[in-house]
């Protein structure tokens, strides 16, 4: 959804942006803002994740589904594919949670509280987000 979303975009790459952010903030996902977008790179924050608030303390960033429409848009608006890395996350006690795209996949963290990989860990039965009590795909 977030690939499609980021494609119908028209405009300029900062108008297109700002327009997918706009949508995120009014679909629920929270006031995002934009904090960096070059012809190479893109950086977004956004205060008050549904996401990172339903599932709790966490041992690694949370925000899946934000992070995938980032990478779908920033591949549109750099005009190439580009991983990008939530590099802070309220379910770890941020203020914010933040993302920004990587020149590479591997990038070692940096100094100064990037998170280099992503651990997920199963959903919890019966959370706010609307967790079922069996696994996924069972009868």
């Amino acid at each position: 959804g977030g690939g499609r979303a980021a494609a119908a975009l028209e405009g300029a790459a900062a108008a297109r942006v700002t327009r997918l952010l706009a949508q995120g903030g009014a679909l629920g996902w929270g006031p995002f803002a934009l904090e960096r977008l070059t012809p190479t790179a893109l950086a977004v924050s956004v205060t008050g994740s549904p996401f990172a608030r339903a599932y709790g303390g966490a041992t690694a960033p949370v925000c899946h589904l934000t992070r995938g429409v980032l990478e779908a848009l920033a591949a549109t608006v750099l005009q190439r594919p580009r991983p990008v890395r939530e590099t802070a996350c309220a379910a770890l006690g941020a203020a914010r949670c933040r993302f920004e795209t990587v020149d590479d996949a591997s990038r070692a963290p940096r100094a100064g509280g990037e998170m280099g990989r992503t651990v997920s860990r199963a959903p919890r039965a019966g959370g706010q987000m609307g967790g079922t009590p069996r696994p996924p795909n069972s009868p």
